[in-house]
């Protein structure tokens, strides 16, 4: 959420509608770092001015059967008492194959994709993993 009289809330009482932060708003880059949330949040803290690269929650569901044998091949990440999984890398495996069937569809998964909810779960993010 927005805090009230914070900095980003100051931010959206002047910025055109369009162009302001709402809650389910992602944070995917920090001052041209978006090479992981620790280094995002490192980045902010730190810095003394920050420009922020947001992206609108835009959800899609995919259905993936694996069999026995077969690997998803996604390389994960998620700060304890999130509600997501942040999609870093993508490697040979279903996901990609259905990537490359999928083709330019809006339903690609991507790294820095967010996923919020698997086989009917969602909640923290450590629930996700199981």
């Amino acid at each position: 959420s927005v805090v009230q009289g914070g900095l980003l809330d100051a931010y959206n009482t002047q910025a055109p509608a369009d162009k302001r932060c709402h809650p389910g708003t992602y944070i995917v880059g920090v001052n041209n770092k978006s090479d992981g949330v620790t280094s995002m949040i490192r980045e902010m803290q730190s810095a003394d001015k920050v420009t922020l690269r947001l992206a609108p929650r835009a959800e899609f569901s995919v259905d993936i059967t694996k069999e026995v044998g077969s690997l998803l091949a996604l390389n994960l990440h998620f700060l304890p008492g999130s509600n997501s999984l942040v999609v870093t890398e993508i490697g040979n495996g279903l996901i990609k194959e259905y990537n490359e069937r999928a083709g330019d569809s809006d339903k690609v998964i991507k790294a820095s994709d967010r996923i919020v909810e698997v086989n009917g779960h969602s909640g923290n993010a450590a629930t996700l993993m199981e």
